[in-house]
């Protein structure tokens, strides 16, 4: 297991090599501190590329997020509102490269998260969302550039007794 930092702060999936992402919100409880109701309406992750790193390596057509179990086991795919397996929905910028994104639904993980401790909470694991060996690749990161930069959007409902 390597931490993001030790990359500069990118991330990679290659299926052929068994490389696989976790992803964590450590601090995510924080948003029940900031009034006296807090609500989830709606959470995506949005994972870029980073810039022309398809060129070589194509980007996977998919993939999936898998919860982390505490016994290192991956649960089932998580799912869209009709019970199918998200897959990303990739969208390619033939253009510019600058809005090649997946997006992940993670609305319903995020707000079970809000209520877990050091001993429940659970990581997301990114998978190429087919068994294929092949040498796609994902190389994604956190910090750079900020339209180039996968993020977390989350749409809240805050409401305060005063």
């Amino acid at each position: 297991e390597v931490n993001a930092s030790a990359l500069q702060n990118r991330f990679f999936i290659q299926n052929f090599y068994r490389i696989r992402t976790r992803i964590s919100f450590p601090a995510i409880g924080e948003l029940l501190k900031i009034s006296d109701f807090v609500k989830i309406l709606n959470a995506q992750i949005e994972l870029k590329p980073t810039r022309a790193s398809w060129v070589n390596y194509p980007l996977p057509a998919g993939l999936n997020v898998y919860q982390l179990q505490a016994d290192q086991t991956l649960s089932a795919a998580l799912t869209n509102s009709s019970g199918g397996t998200q897959e990303g929905n990739l969208s390619i910028d033939q253009i510019y490269g600058e809005q090649t994104s997946y997006v992940f639904d993670v609305t319903d993980y995020l707000i079970n998260e809000l209520t877990t401790n050091a001993y429940t909470t659970q990581q997301l694991v990114l998978l190429q969302a087919s068994s294929d060996s092949s040498l796609h690749r994902f190389a994604g990161n956190t910090t750079n550039a900020a339209e180039l930069r996968s993020r977390l959007i989350i749409s809240t409902l805050v409401y305060s007794n005063q």
